[in-house]
């Protein structure tokens, strides 16, 4: 059956899904929406305790303002490294009245793929029952059309299959087995492994692969070789009606909220389990799963998956993708920005999100039902500055431990003694502050034994605070003459050089190639050079990593 227009997977498109939830035909057993009390519903009797680790400034605020502005009912957070949680709290409300807590269970919506499906072809993978390079259609007969037969599972693994991001919902009316059958029958959008498309029928071609390559359903499988050796518990398809009052809803369907029951339309047609949606699980369930990544297949002591397998699921590959999780693509607006390169993460549609990165030995989940509130939105944004609070208190901790020094800390702890004796021209602006928050301008020009004879000012002047060209001026209460190398001259001429004895630079930069106080530290560097003047570079971390390539790309001159 020829594919609709909608692009209906993911929270990119999360208005196009309300008119999905129509009824379930009578024929397929499922559990009915539970409708919820206006009361309180009761607490579970052992509430898991929140854990606070991790020094997080600002992240309290960060969500309640989200909550405050509609984005979200609430939310259960957990951080931690391979180790540990270090962060595990929960946030506002379940729905109205209801008090979010950390054992909540949410419907996980697209996280389901890489935690459930991923994860269960990795197992078989290593265990010799699936191939990655191998066709899908040597599993799947229903992939019988020529150009289908060109798919291969790694394709379906990283979003290369050319399939449509989804079929109608007609498509899953009449079954299971009539369902897989339909998608073999969807045109392609283009030649396989050629583009990256991200599309929940390559999910639910691999949650079926699993099935007949195992002999098991997906969720039987993923069970008992993933869920239950890593101690994930609270992690199941199909939750049993007892564990309602602890499952956050989601939202309508015949006027009744979704509670306990998958939200995703297609997998509720699929009779709860499928391999791109379905999956419920505790924000400290996912921590485990992400501490068995960073831990490349060990967990607590216990190896669950063998160390190559890990690094080939996790690797990069083209077009920004791992085998099941998000690298660098335009689904990975969660991922913090300050993550490294090596971050791979998921989202969900219902308000879900992991991120791990193994170069930082970090993860971030974020577990919220924002659907609650309304399809609209995306927790995207608030996904990544969560990320980046925790990633910035987890450098805090790191330089505490190992004090990480700028060199204007270092020059002061020595009593500026390497400074003593020469005139100095000292090329720096407001920015460069030491540990304790004194510019650098202010300590080497009130420092009695250091004779700062003239100042250089980089680009927006000395205050950063000015556009354009700016002219020579006067500095302090002696009148230090500042020479600005972003007005009529780039780079110190031999005037401003004259009886100096030593440059020293300081400045902040960003880690942005158009910046130019790199260019003017090189300019300046070569000028004394060439007046046979020494250089002393007080250096500074890269504030964003120096190990991620982006933005825009340079013109071939350049």
């Amino acid at each position: 059956m020829a594919s609709t227009g909608l692009v209906a997977c993911g929270e990119s498109a999360a208005h196009l899904r309300t008119p999905a939830h129509k009824p379930l035909p009578a024929r397929t057993a499922l559990p009915a929406p539970v409708a919820l009390d206006p009361a309180p519903l009761p607490a579970p009797l052992l509430v898991p305790a929140s854990i606070r680790e991790l020094s997080i400034d600002g992240l309290d605020p960060l969500i309640a303002r989200a909550i405050d502005r509609g984005e979200l009912p609430g939310c259960v957070i957990a951080i931690g490294d391979r180790a540990g949680v270090r962060w595990l709290e929960a946030y506002g409300q379940r729905s109205a009245g209801e008090p979010m807590t950390v054992d909540t269970r949410f419907d996980l919506a697209s996280l389901t793929k890489p935690i459930a499906t991923a994860a269960s072809i990795m197992s078989l993978a290593e265990r010799g029952r699936v191939k990655m390079e191998a066709t899908a259609f040597s599993y799947l007969r229903e992939l019988a059309m020529p150009d289908k037969r060109r798919i291969r599972v790694s394709m379906l693994l990283l979003h290369t299959s050319g399939l449509p991001s989804v079929n109608v919902l007609a498509d899953y009316e009449h079954g299971h087995a009539h369902a897989i059958a339909e998608i073999g029958r969807e045109p392609l959008l283009s030649t396989p492994g050629s583009q990256f498309g991200y599309s929940d029928l390559n999910f639910i071609l691999l949650g079926e692969i699993v099935a007949r390559a195992s002999g098991q359903a997906l969720d039987q499988y993923a069970k008992e070789r993933v869920f239950e050796p890593l101690g994930m518990h609270d992690t199941t398809y199909l939750p049993p009606a007892s564990d309602v009052p602890r499952t956050a809803p989601t939202e309508e369907r015949n006027g009744v909220a979704i509670r306990g029951v998958v939200d995703d339309p297609r997998a509720y047609r699929m009779g709860g389990v499928a391999g791109h949606a379905g999956l419920f699980s505790t924000a400290a369930d996912i921590a485990r799963f992400a501490r068995m990544i960073l831990g490349e297949g060990e967990l607590e002591g216990a190896r669950v998956m063998t160390r190559e397998t890990v690094r080939n699921w996790i690797a990069h590959r083209p077009l920004g993708r791992s085998l099941g999780f998000d690298a660098n693509t335009g689904y990975s607006q969660a991922k913090g920005k300050l993550f490294s390169a090596r971050a791979i993460g998921h989202g969900g549609y219902t308000g879900t999100s992991l991120w791990i990165d193994p170069g930082r030995d970090l993860f971030v989940v974020l577990l919220s039902n924002r659907v609650h509130v309304g399809v609209k939105g995306t927790i995207h944004p608030l996904a990544s500055s969560v990320a980046d609070l925790a990633a910035h208190a987890q450098d805090r901790e790191a330089n505490q431990q190992e004090r990480l020094e700028t060199g204007i800390d270092v020059i002061a702890g020595e009593a500026f003694a390497r400074l003593r004796g020469p005139a100095i021209a000292l090329l720096t602006h407001e920015a460069a502050r030491d540990r304790q928050g004194r510019s650098t301008l202010e300590l080497l020009t009130r420092e009695p034994s250091v004779n700062v004879r003239k100042i250089l000012s980089p680009e927006h002047g000395l205050a950063s605070n000015r556009e354009g060209h700016i002219g020579d001026a006067r500095y302090g209460e002696h009148g230090i003459v500042v020479h600005s190398l972003f007005g009529k001259k780039r780079r110190p001429s031999e005037d401003m050089l004259a009886g100096i004895g030593l440059v020293v630079i300081d400045l902040v930069d960003v880690g942005a190639r158009f910046y130019t106080y790199m260019a003017t530290a090189l300019a300046t560097i070569e000028a004394a050079a060439a007046a046979g003047i020494p250089v002393m570079v007080l250096d500074r971390p890269n504030p964003i990593g120096g190990d991620q390539v982006e933005g825009p790309v340079s013109e071939k001159a350049f």
